[in-house]
């Protein structure tokens, strides 16, 4: 993500000077509102707002096995949950804490109880950093 802001020099403000006499700094190395404050437990530490993103669940349809990813900025609480089309949890594939980056979890096509789940649409729920995301997936047998 590249952002770049301009910073219009003094002269710029007034004096006669034009914009092309300001500076632009690019930040695109930069992951804003996050700063480092210092570790807790042996992770960074962040302020502000974590960044999540999810999915493609794939492959899609579904086999007897499929890969769920998401990705996070920074450590954060996660929740990974899979429900039928009538709304029924069926299992929660993970709950805990993360760290940031990229995570894969597998699911094996079956429920909280082990049972293999029939055929149809299912959506898996992720729950991160104060947001919530649905993936649609399709489960063939």
């Amino acid at each position: 993500m590249d952002r770049s802001f301009f910073f219009p020099s003094p002269n710029a403000l007034g004096e006669g000077r034009g914009v092309g006499s300001g500076r632009i700094f690019s930040t695109s190395f930069l992951h804003f509102p996050f700063s480092f404050k210092g570790r807790v437990g042996g992770e960074m530490t962040y302020p502000g707002p974590v960044d999540v993103s999810f999915g493609p669940v794939s492959p899609n349809p579904l086999g007897s096995h499929s890969a769920v990813r998401f990705w996070t900025s920074g450590p954060t609480e996660a929740g990974l949950t899979l429900y039928d089309v009538q709304g029924r949890l069926q299992r929660t594939l993970f709950s805990g804490r993360v760290p940031g980056g990229e995570h894969a979890l597998s699911w094996d096509g079956r429920n909280a109880y082990g049972q293999r789940l029939p055929a149809g649409v299912y959506f898996f729920r992720l729950q991160a950093a104060g947001r919530v995301f649905t993936e649609k997936a399709v489960l063939l047998r």
